[in-house]
């Protein structure tokens, strides 16, 4: 029987903890995200937050004043550059030393590579691109505070709620954007636990020519996202009419603004797909965010909903972007879009 699994149903107990991903560089944000969902699981458990995070040199002040409690450090000179089976042995040996009762992973390329490998050589279950995370007390399935997992579900068309019956660990990955990030705190305290890693050269199994990072200059986590939709009808309304109300935003609120899109959009060949927001490509949590044109399928809907305000013009009144919204305004993108930049003038 594998490492996590057990016969009967678990009471699941100790830390909540967050794998960090790093670029060699920085900590990505994804998961300073997690740490933030972390905090409010532990909290409804009443237990601590843990992060295990690998490299070659560490900086564990940031995650402590995100949120963590502990910080599992795993330095080694062969942890330098991301290796899938080095990362796997490390983090999974680290799991099973101290066996938390939950762990997150960012939604990432490298997230997606590193916890089904993880989760399956610790014996446990995984749930992937997760959009929420609750704690529900089963006590009287003889579970305690087991973690409600949910994600989208036949095409994104239902929500489906799974939760982890059969191993000692429950583990989920959550997309980037999807869960909010705690104020850093300097005043934080923490502990840090300095672990060994039980590697070799013979235990890496890439060599790592040459990285290059994309040259994309899309900014979809400014503080204003204005998105346009299949509503905008041509790729000249979407250069004239979004660029001209993006440039009134920033004008008259003095933030940072970016271009964003539905999938129906990109399709349509209206704008790239860098800029494509929703499920389906980058989740977002902007202070503003203006839907033009966007019917509000779930999929959208699920990538935008950590914004604080959400402003839909569609000429449909029964959008079911409205019932999302926080405001909305029934009419042709081509008739109010230059009266909204009238008034911010």
């Amino acid at each position: 029987m594998l490492a996590g699994l057990r016969a009967v149903e678990p009471v699941y107990k100790g830390q909540v903890w967050v794998a960090a991903e790093t670029d060699e560089e920085k900590i990505h944000p994804a998961t300073f995200e997690l740490i933030g969902k972390a905090r409010h699981l532990a909290d409804s458990l009443q237990t601590q937050v843990g992060v295990v995070i690998a490299g070659k040199k560490i900086e564990t002040q940031e995650l402590i004043e995100a949120g963590a409690d502990f910080v599992y450090a795993i330095e080694h000179p062969l942890l330098e550059k991301f290796d899938p089976i080095t990362y796997r042995k490390v983090f999974a040996d680290t799991i099973t030393k101290y066996w938390p009762q939950i762990v997150l992973y960012a939604a990432t390329p490298q997230g997606r590579i590193m916890a089904p490998m993880i989760a399956y050589r610790v014996g446990c279950g995984l749930t992937a691109d997760c959009t929420a995370l609750d704690i529900r007390d089963s006590s009287r399935k003889n579970q305690i505070a087991v973690l409600m997992q949910t994600r989208p579900a036949l095409g994104g068309n239902v929500m489906a709620t799974i939760s982890t019956k059969d191993s000692r660990c429950q583990m989920a990955t959550a997309r980037p954007g999807v869960m909010k990030r705690l104020p850093a705190d300097a005043k934080r305290t923490g502990k840090v636990i300095k672990e060994i890693a039980q590697i070799s050269d013979a235990d890496i199994s890439l060599n790592i020519i040459k990285t290059e990072k994309g040259k994309g200059k899309v900014n979809l986590g400014a503080e204003v996202v204005v998105s346009g939709g299949k509503g905008m009808q041509s790729r000249d309304n979407y250069e004239s009419l979004l660029s001209s109300l993006i440039t009134a935003l920033k004008n008259k609120l003095q933030v940072s603004v970016e271009k964003g899109a539905s999938r129906a959009a990109v399709e349509q060949g209206f704008i790239d797909r860098i800029h494509q927001v929703g499920q389906t490509g980058t989740s977002i949590g902007p202070k503003l965010y203006v839907a033009l044109g966007i019917s509000g399928a779930i999929q959208h809907m699920i990538g935008v909903a950590n914004s604080d305000i959400i402003v839909a013009v569609n000429s449909d009144p029964n959008a079911p972007i409205f019932k999302h919204c926080d405001y909305y305004i029934i009419g042709t993108i081509e008739k109010i879009v230059p009266q909204i930049i009238e008034a911010l003038a």
